[in-house]
């Protein structure tokens, strides 16, 4: 039977383990990085972009930066500067070329299950050490509670400040985060979709909880009936959804899309989901119609 000392011994190297194991997953801020590539003459100078590789390897998240490398991917700190009359969409109204080719960026889901932790695997600085059970347990432990960590910091990380379906009014300037499947590095180009063209007739002003935005794919089914969302959580964010719709204009089907939306947060795309139940179209003589509705929450 083992002593106290013993005990107390172990526990103590256990700690001390833990504390010389590699940093955590640090949070990038876009807004205080320092730009190092520029492009001012998007759409005859009505738009300027800012950008810069390695945000992940710069703030200490070098096992993430090594993500990037295994997948073929980069996250890079961005800056869109809208100089034009009307509003733009970022990155929807942008080509973003690399070479000969037209890169599509990626969702957040896609750039956080490209950098996320998927094993407990030893970093730099973690020493093994066989210390009887107590120290095997107690390691391994630490090691699937820190990958559990750092994976919510990083989805965090993203969901706050991920460039996605993002409105740029005219005269401002959006900075955030985002995804290319592109090497660090690559020689980017940026274009402009759209020039002078407002989106005030697609895309309205976000209205605090109150589901809005673009309705696409319903073959212009007229609608009947939308009830207000009541959310005082404070949460904001674009949730897009895939819907379809019967010939009695009853939506039968809606799923979450990772495609335009800015937040995974679960909060909002459950309040999203029983909205969107509530709807009522027009009829049709066909069977289903499927399209997508862009819901926008927002704080008072």
């Amino acid at each position: 039977m083992k002593s106290p000392f013993s005990f107390s011994l172990g526990l103590s190297l256990l700690l001390a383990l833990a504390s010389g194991c590699a940093a955590s997953y640090q949070p990038i801020e876009p807004a205080t990085v320092p730009f190092d590539r520029f492009q001012d003459d998007l759409g005859g100078g009505r738009a300027a972009i800012a950008w810069r590789y390695n945000v992940l390897k710069e703030a200490g998240n070098r096992y993430h930066a090594r993500k990037e490398q295994q997948h073929g991917v980069s996250l890079l700190a961005l800056r869109f500067t809208n100089n034009g009359q009307g509003a733009l969409l970022f990155p929807e109204d942008v080509w973003i070329i690399a070479g000969a080719d037209t890169l599509e960026p990626l969702t957040i889901q896609q750039v956080d299950e490209a950098l996320r932790r998927t094993t407990a695997e030893d970093e730099p600085g973690v020493v093994e050490v066989d210390a009887g059970p107590l120290m095997a347990l107690g390691s391994g432990l630490f090691k699937v509670n820190k990958q559990v960590r750092d994976n919510l910091r990083l989805a965090r990380n993203l969901d706050t400040h991920y460039l996605q379906g993002r409105q740029v009014a005219p005269g401002s300037a959006l900075t955030g985060l985002l995804g290319l499947p592109v090497a660090p590095g690559t020689g980017l180009k940026f274009e402009l979709k759209k020039t002078e063209q407002s989106r005030a007739d697609t895309l309205p002003p976000p209205v605090v909880n109150v589901p809005s935005g673009m309705i696409t794919g319903l073959n212009g089914r007229e609608i009947l009936k939308m009830e207000r969302i009541s959310d005082d959580s404070g949460k904001e964010g674009i949730v897009v959804l895939d819907v379809c719709v019967d010939s009695n204009g009853r939506v039968n089907a809606a799923q979450f899309s990772a495609k335009g939306s800015t937040t995974l947060d679960q909060h909002l795309i459950n309040l999203a989901l029983e909205n969107i139940r509530k709807w009522e179209f027009s009829k049709s003589a066909k069977e289903k119609e499927c399209g997508r509705i862009t819901y926008r929450f927002v704080s008072p």
